[in-house]
C-alpha cells in the first residue's frame, strides 16, 4: 500500500500534477498508511497500529497508570463485590461508612487516569474508550446514592471494625435477657412494697445489675459505632438499650424503698 501511495505520488509529479500523499488521523490505523504531521504511530494491546497524539513511551506509561489505578479500584463497581467492602464487613450486615469514600476515591482515580490517556494520546478516545469512561461515571453515581441509601437506613457503623465488632459482641451477650420477665417480675415486687411486705433485695439487685450491663455495654457500642449519635443508633439496639434503662431505674428506685421501709428479707 505504501509503495502505492509512493508510485501514484511519482507518477503525479511526472505529469507536474503533484497528488497529495494520503495520511491517518488520530485512532486510524497506520500499518499501511503514514500518519498525518505530529502525531505517531503506535501499537495499541490489541496488536493494532493507530496514529496517536504522544508516543509509544508515553501511551505505555499512561496505560501503566491506568492499569494500577483501575486495578486499586478493584471489584468495586458493585459495592457488595468489592474486596474492601467485603473487608469492612461486620457479623450484622453492616459496613463501616468510610469504606464508600475510599472505594469513591479509587473509582475517580480511575476515570481520571483513563480520562487524561484519552485527552493526551487519542483527543478523547473512540466510542468505546468513551463508553468505558461514562460507564466508571455512571458507577461513581450508583456508589454516592447506595452509600447514602445504607446511611439513612442505619446499615452502616463509625469507627474501626475491630472496635464494632468487640462492642456488638459485648452488648449482645449482655442485652440478651428476658425483658417482659423482669418487668413482671418488678411489678410484683413493686405490689408487695406498697403492700408493706418484706421482699427479697438479692433478687432486685440482680435484675439491677443485669440491666444495668445491658447499658453500660449499649453505651459503649453507641459510643464507638455510632459516634454517640441516636439519630444514627439502629432500633434493634436502640429499643434494647431504652429497655433496659427503663428497667434499671425501676429496679434502683424499688431497692431504695425497700431498704428505707425496712423491707428487705
Amino acid at each position: 500500500m505504501q509503495r502505492l501511495v509512493l508510485l501514484m505520488t511519482l507518477i503525479g509529479l511526472a505529469h507536474g500534477n503533484p497528488i497529495r500523499a494520503q495520511t491517518q488521523k488520530v485512532n486510524e490505523e497506520c500499518s499501511a498508511i503514514p500518519c498525518e504531521s505530529g502525531l505517531y504511530c503506535v501499537e495499541t494491546r490489541d496488536g493494532k497500529k493507530k496514529c496517536a497524539a504522544c508516543d509509544q513511551s508515553t501511551l505505555n506509561d499512561l496505560t501503566g497508570k491506568v492499569d494500577d489505578c483501575c486495578k486499586a479500584f478493584g471489584k468495586g463497581w458493585t459495592p457488595e463485590s468489592s474486596d474492601e467492602y467485603q473487608a469492612a464487613l461486620a457479623a450484622d450486615g453492616r459496613v463501616l461508612v468510610d469504606v464508600f469514600d475510599k472505594m469513591l476515591e479509587n473509582a475517580k482515580k480511575c476515570r481520571e487516569a483513563r480520562e487524561y490517556r484519552e485527552d493526551r494520546c487519542w483527543k478523547g478516545g473512540d466510542d468505546e474508550h468513551k463508553k468505558a469512561i461514562e460507564q466508571i461515571k455512571e458507577s461513581i453515581e450508583r456508589m454516592s446514592a447506595h452509600k447514602y441509601k445504607m446511611i439513612s437506613d442505619r446499615r452502616v457503623y463509625y469507627g474501626s471494625k475491630s472496635y464494632y465488632d468487640s462492642r456488638l459482641s459485648t452488648f449482645k451477650s449482655k442485652a440478651n435477657l428476658n425483658f417482659p420477665d423482669i418487668d413482671q417480675k418488678l411489678t410484683l415486687i413493686e405490689k408487695d412494697i406498697n403492700d408493706g411486705k418484706k421482699v427479697n433485695c438479692s433478687d432486685i439487685e440482680s435484675y439491677s445489675n443485669d440491666c444495668e450491663r445491658c447499658v453500660d455495654a449499649g453505651k459503649d457500642l453507641l459510643y464507638d459505632g455510632f459516634s454517640n449519635s441516636n439519630e444514627k443508633f439502629p432500633e434493634e439496639y436502640s429499643a434494647p438499650y431504652i429497655r433496659a434503662q427503663d428497667l434499671l431505674k425501676r429496679a434502683k428506685a424499688l431497692l431504695e424503698t425497700a431498704k428505707s421501709k425496712s423491707l428487705c428479707n
